[in-house]
């Protein structure tokens, strides 16, 4: 069963790491449902690893910025 949007989705874990509370205004409640508005791939932040996210009809934070060191370049591992 794969996700869709318009799909409605229950939050089951609204623990978080520190960064995401510093990152954004609003973020899931345990319990609350919300829609899906997009899917995507992405780079985890810290890891790089890829999967999946959503973003949700409900939530929408102000885009975040991002120090990059100069070694580094946005969306590149390393």
């Amino acid at each position: 069963m794969g996700l869709h949007i318009g799909q409605l989705v229950v939050c089951v874990n609204d623990e978080f790491c520190d960064m995401a509370y510093q990152w954004c205004t609003d973020l899931p409640v345990k319990g609350c449902i919300y829609q899906i508005r997009e899917i995507r791939n992405s780079a985890h932040w810290l890891t790089r690893e890829i999967g999946l996210g959503v973003k949700l009809v409900e939530i929408v934070n102000p885009l975040a910025v991002v120090a990059v060191g100069k070694d580094k370049q946005p969306g590149h591992p390393g």
